[in-house]
Formats: C-alpha cells, structure tokens, sequence
C-alpha cells in the first residue's frame, strides 16, 4: 500500500488500491477452488507441473543477462 501511495498520483490512488485489495481477495478464495479441481480430475502432480512456466519465466528475468554487471 506505502509501495501503491508513492507510485500513483493522487486522483490515480483509489483505483491503483482497489485493483489491488481485489487482487488479495480473489487470489485466497479462488485458488483453493481451482487446486481442488486439479488435484480431484487430473492429479495433485499437476500442481507442480503448473507452476514450471512461470518459475522458469521467473528465473529467466531474474538471472542477469551481461555477466560483466553483477
């Protein structure tokens, strides 16, 4: 929220926050639902397998790309 009070300007605040509580909302009340799904009708190996792409999309951007910059 400190991080959002920064970045945004004043008229631009109570959008940025409430795209922001939605997102803390929607991702504990919809993220049970789906890992329920997966593990019921494909397997609880799934979960692990979901999470590959982004991890590896994740490090990706992480690991610096010119080795003379650390």
């Amino acid at each position: 929220m400190v991080f959002l009070n920064e970045a945004f300007p004043p008229k631009q605040r109570g959008p940025a926050m409430g795209l922001y509580g939605m997102a803390a909302a929607f991702g504990p009340a919809v993220g049970p639902v789906i890992g329920g799904y997966v593990t019921e009708y494909l397997s609880w190996r799934m979960v692990f397998y979901m999470n590959l792409v982004p991890g590896l999309l994740c490090m990706g951007l992480v690991l610096p790309g010119d080795p003379q910059h650390p």
